[in-house]
């Protein structure tokens, strides 16, 4: 036998309420207003619910799902009440029972769903924990702030003191290099003429000290005249202009190119950009590059590259060659003062260019890097930050 609604809502074998008993008007009425008032206040009950968990999504599991059945089961009571004010009209007994049991169901499944909830309920901290961890927070953050702003202004300090300290050492090396040029010059001038005046009069091994003498002063001379220039490079800087590199290497390369002749030295070189930096300084960065690639030429004739990569906040160009190389471990060494990786006979030079390049990088916000294979070649890279408006020149590569 089926359900059918009809059967729910069947008022057969009962008379209305008002024919039970002995009802006076007053206490019929007290009954059915009473019931009424309670069924308007449950159900202003649930909307309150509703409100809360809409302005509150963020709450933990199970509290929304006990919400909503604690909703469910308070419209179901507050349904029992109106349905008793009915039943003083209609005996809708039936249907009255039928409700009543769902209010139970949803009753207990209420209390099912509560009870796991409430020890998480009593893990929640309380306005005045609430405002002691904030309290705590706060005098946390303060006391961060506080030790941030004092290591601010002891960062300052020292990087105005490393600043000082830098510009006393650049006038020092410039100064030291400078003032050492009149002597030495004297010193060379000097042994030169006593060669060339007593080398007759002096046996064998008197000469071989006069060269010796005369070999250390050319070679400290060509210290010095580096030194310079390396003290120069944020001291003696020219401004900043709109420079194409394309036509920086086409200079250089006209500077090199009876070195290039005699080694049998190919370079090729891909579209470079305009970027912005002290032009004479981009040339010294590029002869210093490829000089150092040419005079580390291994038995084969230096094929020589240059190419520039896009990487989007900067550009990154790098000078590759097929000489000597040198292993990984040496990739730093050779941009410091005077450091050698090969030996210092074979290979003549102040061991400072790669130091200046470097500088020179560094002064225009650049970082320079290496790579290298001993017996395969060397690949030495430098970036230049991008500003606006820069961009390729496009013409024909140099070669």
């Amino acid at each position: 036998m089926g359900f059918r609604l009809s059967d729910v809502l069947d008022t057969s074998g009962f008379p209305a309420r008002w024919h039970c008993g002995q009802w006076s008007d007053l206490l019929g009425w007290l009954h059915i207003v009473s019931d009424l008032a309670i069924f308007g206040a449950y159900m202003a009950i649930p909307i309150a619910l509703v409100f809360f968990i809409r302005q509150r999504p963020d709450l933990p599991k199970p509290f929304p799902i006990v919400f909503w059945m604690f909703g469910a089961f308070i419209v179901l009571c507050g349904t029992t009440h109106v349905i008793e004010a009915i039943i003083f009209w209609r005996p809708v007994y039936r249907l009255a029972g039928v409700v009543k049991a769902g209010t139970a169901l949803v009753s207990w499944t209420t209390l099912a769903l509560l009870l796991p909830a409430i020890p998480k309920a009593l893990a929640l901290k309380s306005p005045e924990q609430l405002k002691l961890q904030v309290a705590e927070a706060t005098a946390q953050l303060r006391l961060e702030r506080d030790a941030a702003a004092q290591l601010a202004e002891e960062l300052r300090a020292r990087t105005v003191e490393l600043q000082r300290s830098n510009e006393e050492l650049e006038q020092f090396a410039y100064v030291a290099s400078h003032d050492l040029q009149e002597p030495l010059r004297m010193v060379v001038s000097y042994m030169g003429l006593l060669k060339r005046s007593y080398s007759a009069a002096l046996d064998d091994k008197a000469n071989t000290y006069i060269n010796f003498a005369v070999d250390g002063s050319a070679r400290m001379k060509l210290l010095i005249d580096a030194l310079l220039v390396y003290s120069r490079v944020d001291a003696r800087g020219s401004s900043f202009e709109r420079v194409a590199l394309q036509d920086v290497v086409n200079a250089v390369l006209q500077n090199l190119e009876l070195m290039m002749s005699d080694t049998g030295a190919r370079v090729s070189c891909e579209a470079l950009p305009v970027v912005t930096g002290d032009r004479a300084q981009l040339e010294q960065l590029f002869q210093n590059l490829l000089s150092n690639a040419i005079k580390f030429r291994s038995s084969r004739p230096p094929e020589i590259r240059i190419s520039c990569l896009d990487r989007q906040s900067h550009w990154e160009i790098s000078v590759q060659d097929n000489g000597i190389g040198f292993e990984e471990r040496h990739a730093e060494r050779i941009f410091q003062m005077f450091q050698r990786v090969h030996e210092r006979g074979r290979y003549d030079g102040s061991g400072i260019g790669l130091a200046i390049a470097r500088r020179i990088v560094s002064r225009h916000d650049g970082k320079t890097w290496a790579r290298g294979v001993p017996g395969q070649g060397a690949t030495l890279y430098f970036s230049l930050p991008k500003r606006m408006g820069e961009g390729f020149k496009h013409g024909q590569a140099a070669e």
